[in-house]
């Protein structure tokens, strides 16, 4: 249970990190894919709640969709966002591009916490190989 509980903290920060150090010490894959998942989920609440008010101040001026992440987000929109971020720079950095992209949150949060499931499957599954 403290190797879960382990995965589940370290996974606050980094899913790679968590999957791996989670594969490495053979814990089960089921409660490894909650744990990553729900660590990636926690995250992205965090991210929306405090961030969105933050962010609405902050960028009250600028317009992030001409930049080249809305560019990216225009192209692929958040459900791209929600399958890169995961691996490529954590949920809360791709939580916070969201918000900062005028996502609407519910949508971000949904989107983020299936790209982290199904990142976690995929990282739990190659265990088996």
């Amino acid at each position: 249970m403290l190797q879960v509980v382990t995965i589940f903290l370290l996974a606050l920060l980094s899913l790679w990190a968590a999957a791996g150090l989670g594969l490495a010490l053979g814990i089960a894959p089921l409660p490894l894919l909650v744990a990553l998942t729900l660590a990636n989920a926690l995250v992205v609440l965090i991210v929306v709640m405090v961030g969105r008010p933050l962010c609405d101040r902050l960028l009250a001026r600028h317009n992030c969709m001409n930049s080249p992440a809305g560019r990216v987000l225009r192209k692929y929109g958040v459900v791209g966002l929600a399958l890169v971020s995961p691996l490529s720079t954590g949920a809360a950095l791709g939580t916070a591009l969201g918000i900062a992209l005028n996502v609407p949150p519910r949508r971000l949060i949904i989107a983020m916490t299936i790209g982290a499931a199904v990142w976690s499957l995929f990282l739990v599954t190659v265990r088996g190989f």
